[in-house]
């Protein structure tokens, strides 16, 4: 299975994240406020990493949505 990491879940972040989360892969996510990756988890198909270099590892995919 394909793994994706998703770093960032504000709210454009968690929405592009949801629909991820309901296709066959391995989502992975992180997010600075780690409270809100781990509501994520439980409300979709993820996992949560510890750190940003924990969710890249090993991703065929990495998408980031972060502030600039």
């Amino acid at each position: 299975m394909m793994k994706i990491a998703f770093i960032g879940l504000g709210d454009i972040g968690g929405l592009m994240a949801s629909h991820l989360a309901r296709d066959p892969f391995d989502l992975v996510v992180w997010n600075r406020t780690a409270s809100k990756a781990e509501e994520f988890a439980r409300t979709h198909k993820a996992s949560v990493a510890r750190t940003p270099a924990d969710a890249v590892r090993d991703a065929s995919v990495v998408i980031t949505c972060l502030p600039s």
